[in-house]
């Protein structure tokens, strides 16, 4: 993975962060609540988020690219997308 913060806009400053695999994977880092447009390599991925600060894994869903993705709630979460 590689810093991909270029793939995030409308972005508020410290809102996520993001790493990538390009077309592959996609890991977006909310340290608290707030939404970002994920402008990664068009098409499906599975999608699983991760509540940090409850050590809990949510349902996998599909999202499709470009998406805007949410964080709506202050704990530490992690949206992972997978091809």
């Amino acid at each position: 993975h590689s810093p991909a913060l270029d793939i995030l806009s409308e972005r508020e400053p410290n809102v996520a962060f993001c790493m990538a695999i390009p077309g592959k994977e996609y890991v977006v880092y909310f340290p608290s609540s707030g939404e970002v447009m994920l402008n990664g390599s068009p098409g499906k991925y599975q999608a699983r988020w991760l509540d940090i600060d409850n050590s809990a894994w949510e349902d996998s869903f599909e999202l499709e690219l470009p998406a805007s993705v949410k964080s709506e709630d202050d704990n530490h979460r992690v949206l992972i997308l997978k091809r």
